[in-house]
């Protein structure tokens, strides 16, 4: 079998790297409202909701050629009822999560549905599993993945997408204000944490690369913004190279308590 041609490859690598940030923005979500603690940056209520906008631009250079690629869409959550997951001593919540996406032109749009299973305490947000939709029910994590800790979490969080790694630390958390289409907030937790890429993307192996990401928190209402960097080289067997440059956000536009309904 041929070896892929420079522009086969160049054609693979942006709908990989949007794959690439579906999954990292959907990794990151709700959460339950106790009295005060890390519990109240993500209020798991049954009803309460959340709705995102998305954009994500995607930068590929290959010797003289760059290709640019730009995607918008939205993220909407709702708690829907106690997970399955459910024990006397731990309380965990079902969060649909729908993401919407689709290119800054008319392309089609690219829907993802998933159901995730959150708990939350007074130290920390934890992710337990990740069902597909339409009912399949996925895999219990091998260890429990902490969205938000506190103290913040000073081991690694690697992610696996297929055969790429993204292996991130948080570095600080702080508090500042942050204006967003939802409200401005005087007092958000602003979370940095990065980290190493390595493995493959689009059968091109990973030379280097790194990951960034930015959150922010509100209490009572959860995550309100999120910026995700990554940049990485891909080299081919052949030593042909290839940097790609990717840039994700998203941006809380409305949010729904089950309080008020």
């Amino acid at each position: 079998m041929n070896a892929p041609s420079p522009a086969e490859r160049r054609a693979s690598l942006p709908r990989a790297a949007a794959f690439l940030g579906v999954v990292a923005l959907a990794s990151t979500l709700a959460s339950s409202a106790v009295a005060a603690g890390i519990a109240s940056y993500y209020p798991l209520r049954v009803g309460n909701a959340w709705s995102y906008s998305t954009e994500k631009h995607t930068k590929i250079t290959h010797a003289f050629e760059v290709q640019e690629t730009e995607k918008l869409g939205t993220i909407e959550q709702r708690v829907i009822g106690p997970s399955r997951l459910s024990t006397k001593e731990l309380k965990v919540f079902e969060v649909r999560n729908t993401i919407e996406e689709r290119g800054s032109s008319n392309a089609p749009v690219v829907m993802l549905e998933t159901i995730l299973h959150i708990s939350s305490s007074q130290s920390a947000i934890l992710l337990h599993a990740v069902d597909a939709s339409k009912g399949t029910i996925g895999p219990i994590l091998p260890k429990p993945v902490a969205i938000l800790r506190d103290p913040p979490a000073s081991e690694p969080l690697t992610s696996q997408l297929g055969t790429l790694n993204m292996t991130a630390t948080v570095k600080t958390q702080s508090v500042e204000a942050i204006d967003v289409p939802a409200g401005k907030f005087p007092k958000a937790l602003k979370q940095f944490a990065e980290g190493p890429v390595s493995g493959e993307l689009s059968g091109l192996r990973v030379r280097s690369g790194t990951v960034q990401e930015i959150t922010w928190f509100v209490r009572d209402i959860g995550l309100v913004k999120q910026e995700r960097l990554l940049d990485i080289t891909l080299r081919a067997s052949d030593g042909d190279e290839f940097h790609l440059s990717e840039r994700a956000e998203r941006v809380l536009q409305k949010f729904s308590s089950a309080k008020a309904e």
